[in-house]
């Protein structure tokens, strides 16, 4: 029933959203905003140490604060009734025009390639994601993450001679694993954290990007080019 709503649409609504929140934001006396942030700072505090019981406490106060919070905005209580009335629309055209099953005759795929499709890693709002600890066999990354920590180890594959990373992350630390006869070139932004480079000391970023290439010289040499933008994180590429 999703899939029936048009792209445009949804940005409509989307947009509409935006500009409510701010307009929401501009005549208030900035409340809001404190407690928005107060309590996506709890839940980011609670994430990284939800080891401990502590933390756990730290991440729910956090998690039922913030969605509390945001269902006091106009802003989002619009974005709800709007979504949920073009869920009746589309459910009523649904009802008068039913789907027509149409039989396909398909030849069923050996699982293989079946899991050659998907992806290494998978976009999260929220959560830790990091590649398989066993051997897997390489796909080009590219995914876009809200808070938590992603994990790529590239030591338990084989890279092509061309091999890319593509990270765009809001709050968390990513790691990346390199073998010690792969060569890399790395192109980071950040709005605040530290980046972490085999043989160079530690290196506090600031609303800055920076481009880095490994000392590897050979031509016939694997190359991971590395791209990523984080809001703010620390970013750490290991030889190992």
């Amino acid at each position: 029933m999703l899939s029936r709503i048009s792209t445009t649409t949804i940005n409509t609504v989307g947009l509409i959203a935006v500009i409510l929140l701010a307009i929401e934001l501009l005549f208030t006396d900035g409340g809001i905003i404190f407690s928005l942030l107060f309590f996506a700072v709890l839940l980011f505090l609670g994430k990284k140490f939800m080891k401990r019981t502590l933390g756990k406490v730290v991440f729910w106060i956090g998690a039922v604060g913030l969605g509390l919070s945001a269902l006091s905005t106009i802003s989002v209580r619009f974005a709800i009734v709007a979504f949920l009335v073009l869920l009746l629309i589309q459910s009523h055209k649904k009802r008068e025009q039913p789907d027509e099953l149409v039989p396909s005759f398909l030849i069923e795929k050996p699982d293989r390639e079946r899991e050659a499709v998907r992806p290494l890693l998978k976009n999260r709002f929220l959560g830790r994601e990091k590649t398989l600890e066993q051997p897997y066999g390489w796909k080009h990354i590219n995914i876009t993450g809200g808070v938590g920590d992603r994990i790529i180890d590239t030591t338990n594959t084989v890279l092509p001679e061309e091999a890319v990373i593509v990270i765009r992350h809001g709050m968390g630390k990513v790691t990346i694993y390199v073998p010690y006869e792969v060569k890399f070139s790395l192109y980071h932004s950040t709005v605040f954290g530290h980046v972490f480079l085999p043989g160079m000391e530690k290196e506090r970023l600031f609303n800055k990007s920076m481009i880095y290439h490994s000392e590897e010289e050979e031509p016939e040499a694997v190359h991971l080019q590395i791209f990523t933008s984080i809001l703010s994180g620390d970013l750490e590429v290991k030889r190992r």
